[in-house]
C-alpha cells in the first residue's frame, strides 16, 4: 500500500488548489497493493475506488509506501472504504483554504481530509 500525490498539470481546479496551498500536490489517494486508489474526487462525483493507471509516471506522481500494513490489514481497511463509496464530494469544504467563512460538511468529504481520516 501507499499514498500517491498528484503533482501533474491536471485541469484548472488542481492549478487553483497549488496556488491556495501554495505547493505542487494538487489530489492525493490511497492506493492499494492491487493499483486500486480510493480517494474523493469532484469530477468523480465524490468517495470511490478506482483503478489509477498512470501511477508509474513520476511526473505525475508522488508515491509514499505504507510498509507496516500487513494483508490483512489492508483486507481490513479495503472493507471500511469499500462502505463509504459514494459519499459526495465537499466541495464546501475544499473552499474552505480559500475563504474561512466555508465549512467544511461532516456528510461530505474532499481527498486529503478522507484519506488522513
Amino acid at each position: 500500500m501507499e499514498l500517491a500525490f498528484y503533482r501533474g498539470p491536471g485541469d484548472l481546479v488542481n492549478t487553483v488548489i497549488r496556488i491556495v496551498t501554495r505547493g505542487p500536490i494538487s489530489h492525493v489517494e490511497l492506493v492499494f497493493s492491487d493499483g486500486t486508489g480510493f480517494s474523493a474526487s469532484g469530477r468523480d462525483g465524490g468517495v470511490r475506488l478506482k483503478t489509477i493507471h498512470d501511477l508509474d509516471n513520476s511526473d505525475l506522481w508522488v508515491r509514499v509506501p505504507l510498509p507496516h500494513i500487513s494483508p490483512e490489514q489492508e483486507q481490513r481497511l479495503r472493507k471500511h472504504c469499500s462502505s463509504m463509496e459514494g459519499i459526495a464530494f465537499d466541495y464546501r469544504g475544499l473552499l474552505s483554504f480559500i475563504c474561512p467563512l466555508f465549512r467544511t460538511d461532516p456528510n461530505k468529504q474532499y481527498c486529503s481530509r478522507l484519506v488522513m481520516s
